[in-house]
C-alpha cells in the first residue's frame, strides 16, 4: 500500500501511525511517499497511490478536492481518501 503525505508535522506523524498499524497489526506492506499537495490529490485520484490522510479541508485543499472529488472516497473526519476502485478491491 502506498500512502501519500505532505511534509507537515501533523501529517507526518499521522501517516507513520497509520503505517505502523497497517504493518504491525494488519500485515500490510506500506510505503510512505512525501509529495506536494497537488501530486497527493492527483495520485489518489489516478490510483498511483492508495490513500492519503493529509487532506486539509474545508479550505486549504478545497480546490484540489473540487477537482478530484468524483474520483475519491472520503472515509471520514480523519481525512482519509481512497480512489473509488480501492473500495471494490477491499470489498467495502
Amino acid at each position: 500500500m502506498k500512502i501519500a503525505y505532505v511534509a507537515w508535522s501533523d501529517v507526518i506523524a499521522s501517516s507513520n501511525v497509520i503505517k505502523y498499524v497497517l504493518e504491525n497489526k494488519l500485515d500490510y506492506k506500506v510505503k510512505l511517499i512525501q509529495v506536494d499537495p497537488g501530486a497527493m490529490w492527483a495520485g489518489v485520484a489516478d490510483g498511483s497511490v492508495d490513500v492519503t490522510i493529509g487532506a486539509a479541508l474545508p479550505t486549504t485543499h478545497a480546490t484540489y478536492y473540487s477537482k478530484f472529488e468524483e474520483e475519491l472516497v472520503d472515509l471520514g473526519p480523519n481525512m482519509l481518501f481512497l480512489p473509488i476502485w480501492t473500495l471494490i478491491l477491499l470489498k467495502i
